[in-house]
C-alpha cells in the first residue's frame, strides 16, 4: 500500500459536507459551552492614529463542534482567532475556556494551556527547519518536560508520535526535515503536532491556503473524521468555500463585526 493509499484508508469514506450526513448538527452530542468570546474588541497602532479590527466580537463555541469564520480579508478573522486561543490580547472585552477568565490567568498558566487544552494548525505549517518529523510532532512535549522528565517519559511519547506518523502515511519520511517534504506532508506533520497532546481545541487558521486542490480535499476529509470519530472541536478561519461547508456553523466576519451566522 502506497503513501497516498494509506492516507485516504484513514479518512475514507469522503466527506463532501456535513450536510451530506444528515445536517450540519449531525455529530453534536452536546450543546456544552466549551469556549466564549464576549464584547471582544482589538485595536492596533498605525501611524499617528489607531485601527479598530474588532468592534466587539461575542461568540460561543461548542464542544465537538466545527466552527469556521469566513469574510474578506481584513475583517479580522485571524485576529480572532488568535485572541481565542491565548496568542493575542484583546483590547477590550474577554475570553472564557470553561468558564475560567483566560486574562485573568498568570502567564505560566496561559502558555501550559496553550500547549495542552490549545493547538493549532497554521497556512504556513510554523515547523522547525532543523528537526525531522518525528521531533517536530514531539515539540510541545520538549518544551513542557524538564530534562529529567522527558528522559522518563520519551519512550512513550515517541511511541505515541509514532502512531500519529502511521496513521497519516507519513513512516516513510520519519527522517525527512520540512525542506524534503511537500506542503501536502508538511500540513500533515502539522496536525500530527497539532494532535499529540490531545488537545481540546484545534485552531486552524487557512490550513489549506497554501495547498493544491486535491490536498485541500484530502485536509478537509480528515478536519471532518477527527471531529466525527474523536470528537475533537476545530475553530477555522478559512477562505475556502468548501472547508466552510463541513462545518457544524459559519460565522461571517466584515470590517470587525459578526455580520451573519448560520
Amino acid at each position: 500500500m502506497n503513501n497516498t493509499d494509506r492516507f485516504a484508508e484513514f479518512i475514507l469514506p469522503p466527506v463532501a459536507s456535513l450536510a451530506h450526513r444528515g445536517g450540519r448538527n449531525e455529530g453534536l452530542t452536546t450543546s456544552k459551552i466549551i469556549l466564549k468570546a464576549e464584547n471582544i474588541s482589538r485595536r492596533f497602532r498605525s501611524g499617528n492614529g489607531f485601527i479598530d479590527v474588532l468592534k466587539g466580537v461575542s461568540l460561543e463555541i461548542k464542544e465537538g463542534e466545527i466552527l469556521s469564520i469566513v469574510g474578506p480579508s481584513g475583517a479580522g478573522k485571524s485576529t480572532l482567532l488568535h485572541i481565542m486561543g491565548l496568542l493575542d490580547k484583546p483590547s477590550s472585552g474577554r475570553t472564557l475556556f470553561k468558564d475560567k477568565d483566560l486574562y485573568l490567568l498568570s502567564m505560566g498558566e496561559q502558555a501550559r494551556l496553550r500547549n495542552s487544552s490549545f493547538a493549532f494548525i497554521f497556512q504556513f505549517y510554523h515547523l522547525i527547519p532543523e528537526l525531522n518529523i518525528l521531533d517536530n510532532i514531539l515539540l510541545p512535549y520538549m518544551i513542557s518536560y524538564s530534562v529529567v522528565g522527558w528522559k522518563i517519559r520519551s519512550r512513550v511519547l515517541k511511541d505515541k508520535a509514532m502512531s500519529l506518523i502511521n496513521r497519516l502515511g507519513l513512516e516513510h519520511r520519519l527522517s525527512h526535515t520540512p525542506g524534503q517534504l511537500s506542503g501536502g506532508e508538511q500540513q500533515r506533520v502539522a496536525i500530527a503536532r497539532a494532535l499529540i497532546t490531545d488537545p481540546e481545541i484545534i485552531f486552524c487558521d487557512e490550513p489549506t491556503g497554501n495547498l493544491d486542490s486535491q490536498t485541500t480535499s484530502e485536509i478537509q476529509n480528515l478536519i471532518v473524521e477527527l471531529n466525527r470519530q474523536n470528537g475533537k472541536t476545530f475553530v477555522i478561519v478559512t477562505h475556502n468555500e468548501n472547508i466552510a461547508r463541513c462545518s457544524h456553523r459559519i460565522i461571517r466576519l466584515v470590517d470587525g463585526q459578526i455580520v451573519e451566522t448560520k
